[in-house]
């Protein structure tokens, strides 16, 4: 056999291009792809690929062009008996038989299997000893991208076994940098065994971005014809008679992509990094030192990626910004309602008509599920393994984008999940009228901001952004929800106590300030700094902190640390910055600060709530367990507060202390109606209803208690054991109706099942006459392809109201996610 060509390299490595370019030469003839090598013998190669028909299309296409002219399915037919019928015929000789078809030219083969074993590769010299090969290179970051925006390679991967995976991680991570590095290797090793002049390896963005220099060089050394008319045959892949889809019966036999668009463009190296963090990757990791040393013996470089450019209005061609609105009225806590109130101004979902369970992604943790805008939703989720974001339309529940993997990454800090606070959903308004939409969030590794693509506009680190503090300071901590400010800036506040203060259109820090403090516990001053662990409230000037005291040092009864209501001041002020905390907090120093409980680490109060009273006073509704009342023989004990803004101070306005014998665990984040003043709070084990809550004073009990099997409807009550709240509540009206319906999520026992099935339930609540709570409807969360129920994790999402308009008719619904299975769109 004269000597033929293999093209060798990692998939999405410009291969197919590259090889059917060479193939055009008019001294050779490219091959469709073959993978004959995979194999000693015919009848052992259909053996090896069973029902992988993509991978036998090349070798058939090949056949009936060769042996009828034609690319017909009857001619495919033909070659598939004429194959079948030599099983005893080496794959060497049905090289033969195709190189005596072209004679006088020679064989041009790339075919992906070939590299993917050592097995392979040694059966090449075997079919000629004097074939040459061809090994392209690709940029381990950019071929990396490239697998990843291809579904089906990356599938491929995942199903082929252990060389894509990093197997340092648990569990292991699908990482293409280690099928790249696995490649090269490979055919590194299959080189030393060749004699030098028989390989080459060329980078395949040097031959595209000058592709007659490179191709002219690759002539030389395969003693071809190098004149202008040959480099130019070479230069037009898409006349090969393999570049475009075959018959049905062989429709693929090279690249789908390379087959849809064969031709050759214009093509300028892209700067892509060695040292940044992956974009497929969720957990921050970078290239391996391997992977690394090995790009560099290519002589790839260590490119940094160009900021992208801001869009317009980002970038100040719009004049200043005059305003920040939420992008319609749907999720209540982050940006619905600056008060936190859970009150949504849309009508609610009375009825169920059909229910779209979407599992994957699956992991949600302890995220609020999702976030609804005027007509599209953004879902959180929580693996490193699965896309931080998830952009969904809401009229047809459709996916419209998902965040690449290193967007809001999980840090190796030993915590797991990626956490993401809560999203903010925004119009911002320009000095000359028009209008941006868009999207920001945050988590403790960076801030965010997406267009309605799901596509970046700016990113922050947040080690910048608590870099004024110097080498010593904590880490910055998840931003427990994003809101904005009266001077239209982002604002939160911070897991790890601090408040910040961003410009919404770069990201930059308007400023950082520590919740660092004094406080008088057990007899002494104690150095520490508050924690923001809930959602923040604002109103005019000021942003109402839910903050619990952590220490520099250890004490004695940490558990008894107070957790507090803090009001600081974020705008308003003559330089804009936020308000610092005194130096020691007492009542004296700081009376815009309330004790309203002691929180230890594992007992998590959920976020306040607030109403604005008719006499312009502010009061704030707090969950959380009592810094004076320990556990008794009544059981644990938990309590609500109502604390009211007087300007110059806050006060306790009442305080409902409750027991249980067992633990309540604040899970679930309550809700007040603005109409009614009526407010709905939960512990796993009961909801308790207060009417005229802000008028409230003094130490109350509710109006209405309810245990969780009163929230269910009777056909899921009767077959319920026990059962007990999870979820925030979320609550919406009709206009003019004085009732509402409130939505909250159970953990439901049945008799047949130890573990608990996940339901959703409405509660209409009627307010006159008499306070009267009426289930409306009850649904799985999670269910079977019939339909049924099936057992789960609690789901700690708040319920995400929507309304669409689409023909003239509106319509309701509601996204809820889930710890573990995903999430549900009811309309």
């Amino acid at each position: 056999m004269r000597e033929p060509i293999f093209i060798l390299g990692p998939g999405r490595s410009f291969t197919s291009v590259i090889g059917s370019m060479i193939g055009q030469h008019p001294e050779l003839f490219g091959l469709p792809e073959t993978n004959l090598a995979t194999s000693d013998t015919v009848g052992r190669w259909y053996n090896t690929l069973p029902g992988m028909t993509a991978f036998r299309a090349g070798v058939l296409r090949m056949l009936a062009y060769l042996h009828h002219g034609v690319q017909t399915a009857a001619a495919v037919d033909d070659v598939d008996r004429w194959l079948q019928a030599r099983g005893h015929m080496t794959t060497g000789q049905l090289y033969d038989h195709a190189e005596r078809l072209v004679h006088p030219r020679r064989l041009v083969d790339k075919s992906p299997l070939h590299v993917m074993t050592d097995t392979s590769l040694a059966r090449l010299p075997q079919i000629s000893t004097g074939a040459k090969y061809l090994r392209i290179a690709r940029h381990p970051y950019s071929n990396g991208k490239s697998i990843v925006a291809t579904g089906w390679y990356l599938a491929g991967l995942r199903a082929w076994g252990g060389s894509a995976w990093d197997q340092c991680t648990n569990p292991p991570t699908l990482d293409p940098q280690f099928h790249w590095l696995d490649i090269h290797d490979r055919i590194d090793r299959f080189f030393a065994s060749l004699s030098p002049d028989s390989h080459r390896t060329i980078r395949g963005e040097d031959l595209l971005a000058d592709p007659r220099r490179v191709l002219r060089k690759i002539a030389l050394w395969l003693e071809i014809d190098d004149s202008d008319a040959a480099i130019e045959a070479m230069l037009h892949p898409e006349r090969s008679p393999f570049a475009t889809p075959g018959p049905y019966n062989a429709e693929l036999g090279n690249d789908p992509g390379f087959l849809e668009s064969p031709e050759l463009r214009p093509f300028t190296p892209p700067k892509v990094p060695l040292s940044a963090r992956l974009p497929w990757r969720g957990d921050m990791e970078g290239f391996t030192p391997e992977v690394i040393h090995r790009a560099r013996r290519f002589g790839y470089t260590d490119d940094p990626m160009p900021a992208p450019a801001l869009p317009e209005g980002f970038d100040g061609s719009w004049g200043k910004l005059t305003a920040i609105e939420p992008d319609g009225e749907g999720f209540p806590m982050a940006h619905g309602s600056l008060l936190d109130n859970s009150c949504v101004g849309l009508p609610p979902l009375r009825r169920v008509n059909s229910v779209q369970h979407k599992p994957e992604p699956s992991y949600g943790g302890g995220n609020f599920g999702a976030f609804t805008a005027s007509d599209y939703a953004v879902a959180v989720f929580d693996s490193a393994q699965e896309p931080a974001l998830e952009g969904i339309d809401l009229k047809s529940g459709e996916v419209l984008w998902q965040s690449e993997l290193d967007l809001l990454p999980m840090p190796s800090d030993g915590l797991p999940g990626r956490f993401l606070g809560g999203l903010l959903l925004v119009r911002l308004i320009f000095e000359n009228g028009r209008t941006r939409r868009c999207i920001y969030a945050g988590n403790r590794v960076e801030i965010v901001c997406l267009d309605l693509d799901g596509k970046v506009i700016w990113r922050r680190p947040t080690c910048d952004i608590v870099s004024v503090f110097g080498a010593a300071a904590r880490d910055h901590g998840t931003p427990r929800c994003l809101r904005y400010s009266r001077d239209n800036a982002l604002v939160y506040g911070s897991r790890n106590g601090y408040v910040g203060k961003l410009d919404p259109l770069t990201g930059a820090t308007l400023d950082i300030r520590d919740l660092s403090t004094r406080l008088y516990h057990a007899g002494d001053w104690i150095p520490g700094f508050f924690k923001v662990r809930q959602s923040i409230v604002l109103h005019g000037d000021h942003a109402y902190f839910q903050g619990k005291f952590a220490t520099h040092v250890d004490v004695s009864f940490s558990d008894a640390l107070p957790t507090s209501l803090l009001r600081l001041q974020v705008s308003g002020t003559a330089d804009s910055r936020i308000e610092q905390l005194p130096e020691r907090i007492t009542l004296d120093t700081m009376p815009a600060h309330q004790v309203i409980g002691a929180v230890g680490d594992g007992r998590v109060g959920g976020s306040p709530v607030s109403r604005l009273r008719e006499d312009g006073k502010l009061v704030v509704f707090c969950n959380s367990f009592p810094e004076d009342i320990g556990p008794s023989e009544d059981g644990a004990v938990y309590q609500f507060t109502a604390t009211r803004d007087e300007g110059d101070r806050l006060v306790r306005q009442w305080r409902c202390v409750a027991f249980h014998p067992d633990d309540p665990k604040v899970t679930a984040a309550p809700a007040i109606d603005q109409l009614t003043d009526t407010l709905l709070a939960c512990h796993r084990f009961a909801m308790m209803i207060f009417a005229q809550a802000t008028m409230r004073e003094g130490e109350i009990v509710p109006d209405l208690v309810l245990s969780p099997l009163d929230c269910l409807v009777p056909e899921i009550a009767s077959k319920a054991t026990t059962a007990e709240f999870s979820s925030p509540i979320t609550i919406a009206r009709d206009r003019g109706d004085r009732n509402f319906v409130a939505y909250v999520a159970l953990a439901v026992w049945e008799a047949s099942s130890m573990r608990s099935f996940p339901f959703l339930t409405a509660l209409e609540v009627r307010t006159e006459p008499e306070l009267r709570v009426v289930p409306l409807w009850g649904h799985a969360l999670r269910v079977d392809q019939e339909g049924a129920a099936l057992p789960g994790a609690r789901s700690f999402a708040q319920p995400a109201l929507f309304s669409v308009t689409e023909g003239g008719h509106t319509q309701s619904g509601l996204v809820m996610g889930m710890m573990m299975h995903g999430l549900s769109i009811f309309r």
